[in-house]
């Protein structure tokens, strides 16, 4: 059989681009762990204050290591910690809690900032041991895991926990946060708030006690410390703070205030003397001791607060109030103190007049709306409140800046009612308003409805009627010559009159303008007026069929307009320059001004807007007026020329070591041997060996202290006492200035035995800057590559002076390259490694440059010099000369660098050169670090952009034109600062190679391109490539994939672009299309109410009334006063009225006819104030077999009436249909009452019911205590009820019949774990393989993510014995392991999260880590084994005193001893190809999914995860390798037997890891997952049979008995799914699920038939040559022992 190696390698190799892919695209949102402890054998540091009794921090529970216990942790014991946080916005803590001893009901509380965040209740069991507490107690210990999240922003965090009784402690604690996204320093859950951080200061842990705030014009700094915090204390009531800040529109702050001995709490915060929040809080922590004076505490915080001021002012008020009852101790004086700590004030910084604006009042779509510049009502694009362009239908005014609407263009837009494309008047539409025609009595909305007596409606029009009396004089007056009504009105005399002689009256001008038209139900004319149309060039009746030159024909074919932009001023045309700009001084053929023009009158401007200056007419920007000029380049203006005052030469200006400055000041790069700190400030960077003047005073390349020169200022040793310049000139007392510095006094005399000689010899050493006899140079350190080596050797290739110190220079080298061959010619670079110039003036260079050919007479070549750049004896150039050789006739030459030459053939190079393939040229080996020949440089690599490449001088990637290393020119979007290439966003430049997807040339947000990103609409949720939006933000909807606008008619009034919002499109009802529109008889109209009406009409609270004349009329006025009656509408409550909104619309609690509607409430005021009644709402969750969880939450914020203990008690949860004892009902509080405040309550509830059910149960839920909503209106008591579903559950029976299954499972799988190892004793490792593989493939099975059925999920606990870890756990070899790698968590999804399974690779291979360990050990035991006693034990004396015993028995064990000794020492093998192969084999299975499930799961950043997927990575090679090794191309004699048993090995390895890779990869797609599950055990058995990998039929037979009933049970788990689940009744569903476990079964009874087929065949076998196989291994043990006597 023929295989294709090379397919088999590219299949790996694409593998293994797939799991690399999959490294990159993996998910990076998680929460990040910031803090764990108490895991394993750990060791306790310290780091927790304990407050309260305590007898020691740790002691031990059993096995398990604990913070606490008995009787270390009592009743009054608290323990709390304070942890710094990274920004963030949810908090999660975790532990497990263990309750020793007498716990009947007692309460474990945590409270974090203050805040309660559990609280919950324990109760110990008689059944349970006590194991840890107190010996002989009548209850038993009990733990319990503890997991809570809350929101959370601060900083910092303080956790305090406390145990009620006696005895207590905690483990396994882990603290997570939800972190803001990369760089985003303040967000909620919903979003960032895109400020920075501007001032953190009063941090609890790292106090600053130099920062203070203002008490009475005096800055205190005094602050006080409460458990484990700092804080900043105030003498009184107040604390006021001042900042001075930079430019920006608005301000977030984060603070915690605490007031102590003060109940309630209250405390004010002011900005800039305006109230802004108000905190009221009583006590919050309720222990067993009362912690400092009981401290109140609030978590101030304040977003996007408006703020443009340059300084801010913060003010902290305290009201005290009563006092808690504290008794007076020398800690505590019981006073009433304010406190804060953790101030955080963050800015959202802005360009200087660039995004403000002011025109002193709030109204919309005027340029400029709350101080925010907006476009004018009709406009399409505008810059800061101008219009450029209009939209389509509207046209700009550039006198008034608007937009108006085009009338006659036929768009209605804006306050248009009709537009028909004409200014004809009396045609329905006039001038863009709704008009009556002629003659016509009632017309609505343009169109006649009825005439005028003697008109009648003909075609929509009216037209007079007259007889045949009328004379011609009276035809003439009026506006129709004849006007014929249909045949049936008028009869015969209709041809009459058509043919009447009056016909000949008729004007010329009063022609027919249409065809008559005639037939037997009338004839009639439409006739009208004619005259010629202006600069009409063909005419027919009245219209106009050619226009002349240079005009164009309106749609109505009655005018002819000139054609602007067409270059000719004809007729009112002004101007015409043939484009439709609108600020070049022509716009639609009228004169215009520049753009800056405010006021403008034939072309020429009489006003410039804010920052431009009027000179002659025209605008100018004028930099240092103190004025940023709109649409210029300037970026600030601060009215000076002054440099590094952050505007200079109006641009945007930085720190003046700044190379690159954006907006904003932030400088982006810094100038050379500059870095740059909090993209501000530029700093020298101390260590690069660069001294900056006046910034640093030395450089020594390194950052010891007392060593000379310290982070680059001068600092003398430790001892010395007066300093210059880094040199010591004086020490102190008891020591001695000598050239080593400081060195202690000796009194010589005091003590002989500590001296050898009387006096100290100064001896000279390396790195003293002095030069001795043993060194070539000393230059003061102990450098090397500067040219004086660490040993004071002068470097190769540098040259040092004598001086001392000495200095070095690098020596300067003639440089030969060849450049290229003409034919006869070739040409040479001769050039300097440095600047040169001649020592002395010389004539001509060229004559003192002398070249010659070695192995070529003069006459057989000519060479001439040619000057590129020439050398100066003045001063230093880089000095290069190109060389022309001509060699005259070909020769056979001496080959260069050629060690053995034949003839022109070379058969050795010298040393670092190698042969050519044409055996003709000896050429450098580039990479061996040596430069020999052409060769400038060489880094023993062939990267292509590390300054070296091919042993010549490279640039960077990104360098376009490189000369020595020095790049010239970059590629475009790349900017060149000191010969290197960076890329700048802001540039104008897209940069090649980087993260940049456009620059437009600035930082201005919302432009479509922002920080070189791009960028939608700013309410764009979703944004693509290209600038197409995908989702809007909420409350807008997407127009062209391009612009997103606010949904009007939602009911959702978005600031700034809607007005106000009413649910309908109804003209005049005070709100249309989302803009304040009062009713059409009003005149003065404010925010849709109408205050004033047109004449006519009086204002009343119904509207614009029409004013009625009582005594004009007598007959229309009953009485002589108008009664005023009470009606709906009017904001009065009549008797007949339930309510009166003052409105007339429905859906907001009061009718449009009064009534009460649905679902609100309505108070007595008037007019009625209406609110939707809270509901308590029930919401099903999910269930999981015998639990159930629903959510209990209000549809509005609540409170308590009135406090509660514990409000669980107060909710009254059933099941009408069952009976309490069939059920237990548990309620977790989620975000639990408040009685002080208004919270989103909201608990969930697990209920468990413990038999099954035929009918769905009915949980009701009620409250006993009194809750009120937001609008202090009590909630309704009554039941709440929700239909469960069936519960999952087994009846006695299935549950007796899956515990059976499941332990005979257990038994069977514990039979094969035996089996195994009998196997593994009798060398037959690989039929051992093959039944833990059998074992961990049925314990995989499980994690399939389907909804087995419970019977299913009990007989899977019976694999749950086939793992390491206990043993890892009993032995406490684990916690050895946690405290070597550490612990780590990553969450796990799919099924894989249900089981808990921790993803993180490292805790997971432990077993692994063992079994390496032991393998290692016992080679080294073996190894030192037969160094130390086979040389001993083993001797001819050995096995002469065992054959001297003459016993058999002896021989016997000492034959057994002597063999297994060989076989220990055949560990050996173990490191071997093959052994290496046999024990990962032996762990694939378990690698493998450890492997796949940390690369499909991780979503950490560190060193382990780096780590690990160099772990993984290398796995999934070994994996690759040992697969291709199975199907290598086979040499020689082939056994066909190995090589199908080698491709079958291969064939199940390949299994192993597809089966891993669906099982973790296909997580999400259950039944996905268990049709591939299927498909590949069916591939692998007909691959088996296929390719005949199993050679004995029995093998065969045991394959196809394990296989395919797992095939059956994956197909089968496809019913599981929800898409076939809902089809199955539940016990539908546990039969199915019994034939599943009957089929696992089966499939393990496959290697126990194996077993004892293997059995029967070796007793078998043993039975018949007993006899024989005794005698010859009598013979061979006397043999033996003769043997090593001799």
């Amino acid at each position: 059989m023929f295989i294709n190696l090379k397919d088999t390698l590219n299949l790996n190799q694409e593998f293994l681009r797939v799991i690399i892919l999959s490294l990159i695209i993996r998910s990076a949102s998680s929460q990040t762990l910031v803090y764990s402890n108490f895991f394993g054998d750990f060791s306790y540091s310290n780091d927790w204050f304990i407050q309260g009794t305590y007898s020691g921090p740790v002691s031990y529970c059993g096995s398990s290591k604990i913070f606490g216990g008995s009787p270390e942790f009592s009743y009054n014991t608290h323990i709390i910690k304070t942890f710094n946080l990274p920004p963030h916005y949810q908090l999660r803590f975790q532990f497990k809690f263990w309750h020793l001893d007498n716990w009947g009901g007692e309460y474990l509380k945590v409270y974090v900032d203050n805040v309660e965040a559990h609280v919950q209740s324990y109760s110990s069991e008689y059944s349970l041991p006590s194991i840890c507490g107190t010996p002989g107690s009548s209850y038993g210990d009990g733990t319990a895991s503890v997991s809570r999240v809350l929101t959370h922003y601060s900083s910092t965090a303080q956790i305090l926990i406390n145990g009620q009784e006696n005895y207590w402690g905690i483990s396994e604690f882990q603290l997570l946060v939800d972190k803001c996204a990369t760089g985003c320093q303040i967000c909620d859950a919903s979003k960032c708030y895109l400020q920075k951080l501007y001032i953190k200061k009063l941090d609890p842990i790292n106090f600053d006690s130099t920062y203070g705030w203002i008490y009475g014009n005096q800055n205190m700094n005094t602050y006080a410390v409460c458990l484990d915090q700092n804080y900043l204390k105030s003498p009184s009531s107040d604390l006021t703070k001042i900042i001075p800040l930079t430019n920006h529109d608005n301000i977030s702050l984060r603070l915690k205030i605490m007031t102590f001995n003060s109940d309630p709490h209250s405390v004010q915060v002011f900005i800039d003397n305006v109230l802004v929040l108000t905190s009221n809080l009583s006590k919050q922590v309720y222990t067993q001791t009362d912690f400092c004076d009981v401290m109140t505490l609030s978590q101030i915080q304040i977003l996007e607060y408006q703020h443009t001021k340059s300084t801010i002012q913060i003010q902290v008020v305290s009201t005290w109030s009563a006092k808690y009852y504290c008794v007076p101790t020398q800690y505590s004086a019981c006073q009433s103190i304010l406190g804060i700590s953790d101030f955080e004030l963050f800015i959202h910084p802005y360009t200087s007049n660039s995004h403000t604006c002011t025109d002193q009042n709030n109204i919309p779509f005027d340029g400029c709306f709350s101080n925010i510049y907006d476009c004018v009502v009709g406009c399409s694009i505008c810059v800061k409140g101008v219009c450029i362009k209009c939209k389509i239908g509207w046209e700009y005014q550039k006198q008034q800046r608007i937009c108006m609407p085009i009338c006659g263009d036929s768009i209605i837009t804006h306050l248009e009612e009709c537009d028909d494309g004409n200014i004809i008047p009396y045609d329905g539409c006039y001038l863009c308003k709704f008009s009556c025609q002629k003659f016509c009595k009632i017309c609505k909305f343009g169109k006649c409805l009825e005439c005028l007596q003697s008109y009648k409606m003909i075609e929509n029009k009216c037209i007079y009627i007259y007889n045949y009396y009328d004379g011609p004089q009276f035809r003439q007056q009026i506006e129709f010559n004849n006007q014929i009504t249909n045949f049936i009105e008028n009869g015969f005399y209709q041809h009459i009159l058509l043919n009447d002689y009056q016909r000949s009256l008729q004007q010329i001008q009063q022609l027919d303008c249409n065809q008559q038209s005639y037939g037997i139900f009338g004839y009639y004319y439409n006739q009208c007026s004619i005259d010629r149309i202006i600069n009409c060039k063909i005419q027919l009746f009245d219209i106009c069929l050619e226009c002349q030159s240079y005009y164009y024909l309106q749609s109505n074919m009655k005018e002819c307009n000139p054609i602007c932009g067409d270059g000719v001023i004809v007729k009112n045309e002004i101007c015409d320059d043939q484009n439709n700009f609108q600020f070049d001084f022509c716009y639609k053929c009228q004169q215009s001004c520049q753009l800056e023009c405010k006021q403008c009158n034939q072309s020429q401007c009489y006003d410039c807007i804010d920052g431009w200056s009027l000179i002659n007419n025209n605008c100018y920007q004028i930099c240092g007026d103190g004025m940023q000029a709109f649409n210029t380049q300037e970026q600030c203006d601060d009215g000076n020329y002054e440099p590094y005052d952050g505007c200079y030469e109006c641009k945007y200006e930085c720190d003046q070591n700044c190379f690159y400055c954006s907006d904003y000041n932030i400088c982006m790069i810094c100038n050379q041997y500059f870095k740059l700190i909090d993209n501000t400030y530029c700093v020298p960077i101390c260590g690069d060996g660069i001294i900056v003047q006046g910034l640093e005073d030395c450089e020594d390349l390194n950052d010891i202290q007392y060593d000379g020169c310290y982070q680059c200022i001068y600092q003398c040793e430790i001892n010395c006492t007066k300093c210059n310049q880094g040199i010591c000139q004086e020490c102190i007392e008891g020591f001695e200035l000598t050239l080593q510095g400081c060195q202690r006094i000796i009194n010589y005399y005091q003590d002989e035995s500590d001296i050898d000689d009387e006096f100290i010899k100064v001896q000279k050493q390396c790195g003293d800057g002095l030069i001795s006899n043993d060194e070539q140079c000393d230059d003061w350190n102990y450098l090397n590559n500067d040219g004086c080596s660490n040993n004071c050797i002068i470097e190769f290739g540098w040259v040092c002076n004598d001086e001392e110190p000495s200095k070095c220079y690098q020596i300067t080298n003639i440089l030969l390259s060849y450049l290229n061959q003409t034919y006869q010619h070739q040409y040479v670079k001769l050039s300097f490694s440095n600047l040169v110039k001649l020592k002395e003036p010389s004539k001509d260079i060229t004559e003192s440059l002398i070249c010659l050919i070695d192995n070529l007479e003069q006459n057989e070549y000519n060479i001439t010099i040619y000057p590129v750049i020439d050398f100066d004896d003045v001063q230093f150039v880089a000095a290069m000369f190109d060389i022309k050789i001509k060699i005259f006739q070909p020769i056979i030459d001496r080959i260069i660098n050629c060690k053995i030459q034949l003839f022109d053939i070379c058969l050795e190079c010298q040393s670092y050169y190698y042969l050519q393939s044409n055996m003709k040229e000896c050429n450098p080996i580039c990479g061996d670090g040596v430069i020999v020949k052409n060769e400038i440089c060489d880094d023993q690599n062939n990267f292509q952009f590390d300054f070296c490449y091919k042993c010549q001088q490279s640039c960077q990637l990104e360098c376009k034109q490189c000369n020595q290393s020095q790049c010239y020119d970059c590629i475009d979007g790349w900017s060149l600062i000191n010969n290197n290439c960076y890329q700048i966003c802001g540039d104008g430049m897209q940069a090649f190679n980087t993260q940049e997807q456009c620059d437009d040339g600035n930082y201005e947000p919302y432009d479509g391109c922002y920080e070189c990103k791009y960028e939608c609409d700013q309410n764009c949720f979703y944004c693509s490539d290209y600038n197409i939006c995908m989702i809007c933000n909420q409350y807008f909807k997407l127009i062209d994939n391009t612009y997103c606008v606010p949904i009007c008619g939602d009911g959702i009034i978005v600031q700034g672009l809607e007005d106000c919002e009413d649910l309908n499109d109804i003209q005049y009802d005070g709100c249309y299309q989302c803009i304040y529109q009062c009713e059409i008889n009003c005149t003065k109209c404010n925010q849709g109410i109408c205050q004033e009406c047109i004449e006519g009409f009086e204002l009343t609270l119904q509207g614009c009334q029409r004013i009625i004349n009582y005594y004009q009329d007598e007959s229309d006025i009953d009485d002589e006063f108008i009664k005023v009656q009470k009606q709906c509408g009017d904001g009065l409550i009549s008797n007949d009225e339930q309510c009166d909104d003052w409105n007339y619309l429905n859906n907001d609690g009061c009718s449009n006819n009064c009534i009460i509607e649905f679902g609100w409430v309505c108070n007595d005021e008037e007019p009625s104030k209406c609110y939707q009644i809270t509901n308590i709402l029930l919401s099903y969750l999910n269930q999981t077999y015998q639990h159930q969880y629903v959510k209990l939450s209000f549809s509005n914020l609540v409170k308590l009436k009135e406090p509660s203990k514990d409000i669980t008690e107060s909710l009254i949860c059933l099941i009408d249909n069952l009976e309490q004892n069939e059920y237990n009902i548990t309620i977790y509080p989620v975000i639990d009452f408040d009685d002080v405040q208004f919270v989103a309550a909201m608990f969930d509830i697990k209920i468990k019911i413990f038999q099954p059910m035929q009918t769905q149960p009915n949980l009701t839920v009620t409250f006993n205590t009194q809750i009120i909503d937001i609008n202090d209106i009590l909630i309704n008591q009554q039941q709440q009820q929700l239909l469960l579903q069936k519960p999952n559950v087994l009846d006695s029976s299935q549950l007796q019949a899956a515990n059976s299954f499941q332990e005979l499972g257990n038994k069977l799988m514990l039979g094969l774990g035996i089996i195994s190892i009998i196997m593994l004793l009798f060398g037959r490792i690989d039929l051992s393989l093959e039944i833990l593989d059998t074992l961990l493939f049925q314990t995989y099975l499980k994690f399939i993510n389907v909804n087995y059925p419970q019977n299913l999920q009990i007989y899977f606990e019976s694999s749950d014995f086939v793992s390491i870890n206990p043993i890892l756990i009993n032995f406490k070899i684990s916690g050895i392991f946690d405290e070597t790698i550490g612990v780590n968590y990553i969450q796990s999804y799919g099924k894989l999260s249900e089981y808990q399974v921790n993803a993180d690779l490292f805790t997971n291979i432990k077993g692994q880590i063992l079994q390496l360990s032991v393998i290692v050990f016992l080679l080294m035991f073996s190894k030192l084994y037969q160094k130390m006693f086979l040389d001993y034990c083993f001797t001819s004396k050995y096995f002469y005193c065992i054959r001297k015993s003459k016993s058999r028995c002896i021989e016997f064990l000492a034959l057994k001893y002597y063999q297994m000794i060989k076989k220990l020492l055949g560990l050996k093998n173990l490191f071997n190809l093959g052994g290496l192969r046999q024990i990962f084999y032996a762990n694939s299975w378990d690698l493998l999914f450890k492997v796949i499930l940390f690369l499909k799961s991780n979503n950490q950043y560190d060193y382990r995860t780096l780590l690990s997927y160099l772990f993984s990575i290398g796995s999934l090679i070994l994996v690759i390798f040992f697969l291709s090794s199975h199907f290598q191309k086979q040499n020689g004699k082939i056994n066909l037997t190995y090589v199908r048993n080698e491709q079958h090995e291969g064939v199940i390895l390949f299994k192993k890891l597809s089966f891993i890779i669906i099982l973790i990869v296909l997580q999400n797609a259950g039944a996905f997952q268990c049709l591939m599950m299927a498909v590949l055990t069916f591939s692998y058995i007909g691959l088996v049979f296929t390719i005949k990998l199993i050679k004995q039929k029995f093998d065969l037979f045991i394959v196809i008995w394990m296989e395919a009933p797992v095939m059956l049970f994956t197909i089968t788990s496809i019913l599981y799914c929800t898409d076939f689940q809902q089809h199955l009744s539940l016990d539908q569903q546990i039969l199915l699920g019994f034939g599943q476990i009957g089929i696992l079964l089966i499939s393990l009874l496959g290697p126990v038939i194996r077993f004892n087929y293997i059995m029967y065949k070796q007793i078998k076998a043993y039975l018949s040559k007993r006899k024989q196989n005794e005698i010859l291994q009598l013979v061979t043990q006397s043999n033996l022992f003769a043997v090593v006597d001799m």
